[in-house]
């Protein structure tokens, strides 16, 4: 279960859960060598628990042990360290003890996921919601924390808030931080000059920016999260908070003599106070949960709960010191084993909250929210929202429901992202050559995606002369465009002229200027194009003469603002042309926006047989750049049919290749910005080729 689940339980009973029994069992861990638990933590069906004690026949006792009934115990193959912390999430244990922090998914065997370079630094404490982790650190007298952000790296925090209280000297005794209500709480203690203890709670979000609670709190204070808050005992006196930036005191609230009442802990919907094994859904109304029958000098440490039993560890104090288990089999609330998690979706798509729970029944149900407010129909473990509108957006929660109460989840934060501002390909541009008269070259653009339908406004340009400013002198006079919607001849422009409309279409596009109204650049707009699949054919407009540098284009001409989610994108653009003996055809393009989007790009020679095209580049090579910089971002030469290629294509409808060809592809997310696709033959062949960008749903 993670301890990150933010809960709020209404109990219909609070006696008579246990399934047949009124009493905790006690018994040992059971191993040699072993004197103390220090915690246990529950997960992939077993509990695992951390030990110390003292070697036996100069072997040393296990630092951990596992069980799947609290019962009969074995050991795992970690001896060192000893008297660690331990937590479950995200799908495995990890523990952090001495310098180490080390992860586990059967608390059998052990891999060390952060050391610290200081041998002398004792981790101590753990505190996680699932994604990221806080743990405590001590080191040489200075006492600090480590984050995780994504449970792979990690760093030290900055220093705690100094305490401003007069005569502070600013060393600090930290306590075992907890998660809840949205964030890490640090709770810690700094001494005055005159030797007396100050304390102070921290907060944080991202282990990055310390908050100091409006709230002061008893000295050495330990703090539990759960149900929806987080609770401080100073008996008879409560401290709790349910907003995260402050404590309340609640004075006298406690009315039942707790005793020796030992460290507060939250396991299995309840806390507990551990050394007598007394609990409360709200940290307010305390009662035992059954008989507990305890050896004096009794300490627990910790209490998980899994496959419907609590379990508690510690140890019982004395001259000969003993390890202590308690075992309670008992019905509980509905327990996540897994929350709805925080997504960033585009307007348009569609995504799937779900929540898992440790204990289903039959008699569990459940219910999302939104921002509060009941989301009809949704009463199953899974929410799916197809084609989300930016109504959507907000925080979503599961409320689940068994017999004996009511858990709400952590709020998953849905973010989406206005179409305007998700990735697509807004730009395909080719600088090539016409090197002989009669000879051309052909643009390939397909409008749609899915759940788009209406016209499609683009801008299609062939430039020849007005490349000389750029320093390109040997240009192509008198470009020529022919548009041909789905294989049907639509129009051709010759000179530009100058047109308002298309000198404001230029301009909003962004394109560079022409030279003036009466060079004999090419351009047309197609301004309510509804055809999935179109060309063109850039040529002289002087038949048997002209050659020269040209640049073909095509623009996403909707304006930003105008974008929905129906809007039509280009959703895949390609350029075919014969290149020379070592040519190459270079293909840019733009990715608009503010969000990555994924491309599968591919130059294709041998694959153009089978559709009639003669004469093919045998061996294209794929070279891919961000523009601007020299060195390539990714390379490909032979394909080789790998299965995330394949799945791509499949998704975006392209023609088969041979996966045993030389056909080349590419598959990459990109970020907003200009990037360049450029084919290349081996030696000196030569051929035709067609480089293709497609967009990758």
């Amino acid at each position: 279960m993670k301890s990150s689940s933010k809960a709020i339980f209404f109990f219909f009973l609070l006696v008579g859960l246990m399934r047949g029994q009124t009493s905790w069992t006690t018994g040992r861990i059971g191993l040699p060598g072993v004197s103390s638990a220090y915690g246990i933590a529950y997960g992939n069906g077993r509990f695992v628990a951390t030990l110390s004690g003292n070697s036996v026949n100069g072997v040393n006792p296990p630092a951990a042990a596992w069980s799947t009934d609290g019962v009969t115990w074995n050991p795992s193959t970690l001896t060192s360290p000893q008297q660690g912390s331990i937590v479950f999430t995200a799908g495995a244990f990890y523990l952090a003890g001495g310098n180490s922090i080390l992860r586990s998914a059967d608390g059998q065997t052990w891999a060390t996921v952060y050391s610290s370079p200081n041998f002398n630094a004792s981790f101590r404490g753990i505190a996680t919601n699932g994604r990221s982790m806080l743990v405590g650190l001590s080191s040489n007298g200075a006492n600090a924390y480590l984050y995780s952000s994504d449970l792979i790296t990690w760093r030290s925090t900055p220093a705690l808030p100094n305490l401003t209280n007069p005569g502070s000297t600013g060393n600090a005794f930290l306590s075992n931080p907890v998660f809840g209500l949205d964030r890490y709480f640090a709770p810690y203690d700094s001494i005055q000059t005159n030797r007396n203890l100050i304390s102070a709670v921290a907060t944080t979000d991202d282990g990055t920016t310390w908050t100091l609670t409006a709230s002061v709190l008893p000295v050495r204070s330990q703090l539990a999260s759960g149900n929806g808050r987080i609770v401080n005992l100073a008996f008879p006196d409560v401290y709790i908070s349910t907003d995260g930036a402050s404590f309340q005191r609640l004075t006298n609230a406690i009315t039942l003599e707790l005793g020796n009442s030992g460290p507060l802990l939250f396991s299995g919907g309840r806390f507990f106070l551990a050394n007598t094994l007394t609990y409360s859904i709200d940290g307010l109304t305390w009662a035992p949960l059954a008989v507990a029958t305890l050896p004096t000098s009794t300490s627990f440490a910790g209490i998980a709960y899994g496959r419907g039993r609590y379990v508690a560890v510690g140890r019982v104090a004395g001259t000969n010191q003993t390890d202590l288990v308690a075992v309670l089999p008992a019905n509980a609330p509905p327990l996540f084993a897994d929350i709805p998690n925080d997504r960033t979706i585009l307007e348009g798509a569609s995504t799937t909250f779900s929540a898992t729970l440790d204990n289903p029944d039959i008699t569990t149900t459940y219910q999302w929210k939104r921002e509060g407010v009941v989301v009809p129909g949704s009463t199953a473990p899974t929410l799916t929202l197809a084609r989300a509108t930016l109504a959507d957006a907000g925080r979503y929660i599961c409320t689940v429901t068994n017999s004996l109460g009511s858990t709400s989840s952590d709020p998953a934060l849905l973010t989406i992202i206005p179409a305007a501002q998700a990735g697509r390909i807004i730009n395909l541009s080719v600088l090539t050559s016409l090197d002989t008269p009669d000879t051309d070259f052909t643009l390939g653009f397909v409008i749609g995606g899915a759940g788009t339908s209406g016209p499609k406004s683009l801008l299609v340009r062939a430039a020849g002369p007005s490349l000389a400013p750029f320093g390109i002198t040997n240009f192509l006079p008198d470009p020529k465009l022919q548009f041909f919607a789905n294989g049907t001849f639509a129009g051709e422009n010759n000179d530009w002229l100058g047109t308002a409309a298309l000198t404001t279409l230029i301009a909003q596009t962004g394109a560079f200027t022409y030279t003036g109204p009466t060079s004999a650049d090419a351009a047309f707009s197609a301004a309510n194009l509804t055809t999935a699949a179109n060309t063109v054919v850039v040529s002289s407009a002087t038949t048997g003469s002209g050659t020269g540098s040209v640049i073909a284009e095509v623009y996403d001409a909707t304006p930003t603002a105008a974008v929905t989610a129906t809007t039509p994108r280009l959703i895949n653009v390609s350029v075919l042309k014969n290149i020379s003996a070592g040519g190459t055809l270079t293909a840019g393009f733009v990715i608009g926006g503010l969000t990555s989007k994924t491309v599968l790009i591919r130059a294709t020679g041998p694959a153009l047989t089978p559709l009639g095209v003669p004469n093919v580049l045998a061996d294209p090579r794929l070279t891919f750049y961000q523009t601007g910089t020299a060195v390539a971002l990714a390379t490909n030469d032979n394909w080789s049919g790998t299965q995330a290629l394949k799945n791509a294509m499949s998704a975006v409808g392209a023609f088969p290749i041979d996966p045993v060809g030389k056909d080349a592809a590419l598959l990459l997310t990109l970020q907003p910005g200009s990037y360049t696709a450029q084919a290349t033959g081996t030696g000196s062949a030569a051929g035709a080729v067609l480089v293709e960008i497609y967009e990758v749903p």
